[in-house]
């Protein structure tokens, strides 16, 4: 099992025990969103480099024994219809494919502040509007399952990308 196949739980856990480092884990889900992420098209736009120095300050917090959030350590992935800063929030609309969010939703910063580490932003339909996802600036999220297949619903791209894992068909199919 890969550290990015772990729920939040189980990887908290393991993150206090010392036995998964924050980096451990930020380094799995980038090499998981690098594996299948050209199939599927959940991310839309992501800063690795980012993640892992988040996750270094994070892992030096645990080892240091300083009070920790909730989510301390744990990877995250932000719809499109939320800002996030310095990345773009365009809702899946052409009206807004230059908007960049200069900061943070009130939604995100409390996630910061209970740990949580930002990696990027997933695709949705327009205004997160349809039963399917895709839009006109970044097309077309796969079902993992079949990626002739939108992922379907408002928050696809959010719901495929580590909603799989190795056990799983799905994840041998993207890979085919």
């Amino acid at each position: 099992m890969e550290a990015c196949d772990l729920n939040a739980t189980e990887a908290r856990r393991l993150m206090a025990r010392k036995s998964l480092s924050v980096t451990e884990l930020a380094q799995s889900c980038i090499d998981r969103m690098n594996l299948v992420n050209h199939a599927v098209n959940a991310m839309i736009c992501s800063d690795p480099e980012d993640l892992l120095k988040q996750a270094k300050k994070a892992q030096q917090a645990i080892d240091k024994g300083e009070p920790l959030g909730a989510l301390h350590g744990l990877p995250l992935c932000v719809k499109d219809m939320v800002d996030l800063t310095g990345f773009p929030t365009i809702f899946g609309s052409t009206l807004f494919k230059d908007n960049m969010a200069t900061s943070d939703d009130p939604m995100i910063a409390l996630l910061r502040s209970a740990g949580a580490l930002p990696l990027g932003k997933t695709n949705n339909p327009e205004w997160s509007a349809g039963g399917n996802t895709r839009n006109a600036v970044y097309g077309v999220t796969a079902n993992p399952f079949d990626v002739t297949r939108s992922a379907a619903g408002s928050s696809g791209g959010s719901a495929v990308l580590f909603t799989f894992s190795k056990r799983r068909r799905g994840f041998y199919w993207v890979l085919k």
